[in-house]
């Protein structure tokens, strides 16, 4: 709102950070803050990248074979991981054309089915881990065919 304030005719959103601090900021102080912004973003998504991997590895790859893996392949079953993890990252950021656009669509691919297994695992009491992943997998499709359809 700031950066639209200074500047009415700034076209993409996606500069408001950057332009503010080359703008309003002095020159050192400006580009501290930018490194830092830009610090803060990896670091961000280094830990979720960590977060991705630790849940294929301890829930998902135990849900399905019923033990954890072995120390001697857990680091090549990591290493698999977050080339998975990374790689539907990309996919879905090359979706977007800008960051609030992403935001937006994760969030309702993500939250829609994180509020009905919310609500059921809470009221229902038969509801189960398996209709919990079939919750999620289908408010995910969902989210998908409406975010990708025309209208």
């Amino acid at each position: 709102m700031a950066a639209h304030a200074i500047d009415p005719n700034l076209d993409n959103a996606n500069f408001a950070f950057p332009y503010i601090a080359a703008t309003v900021l002095p020159v050192g102080i400006g580009m501290i803050v930018l490194i830092a912004g830009l610090s803060a973003t990896m670091s961000s998504a280094s830990s979720d990248a960590i977060a991705g991997v630790s849940i294929l590895l301890r829930d998902v790859y135990v849900m399905f074979t019923g033990r954890v893996p072995n120390k001697e392949s857990m680091m090549n079953y990591s290493r698999l991981a977050l080339i998975v993890v990374i790689g539907f990252a990309l996919l879905f950021a090359l979706t977007s054309n800008d960051i609030i656009g992403y935001i937006t669509k994760m969030i309702s691919t993500v939250m829609s089915g994180m509020f009905v297994c919310g609500m059921l695992g809470r009221f229902w009491k038969r509801y189960t881990w398996q209709g919990a992943i079939a919750t999620l997998v289908g408010a995910s499709a969902a989210s998908f065919t409406v975010i990708l359809s025309k209208a």
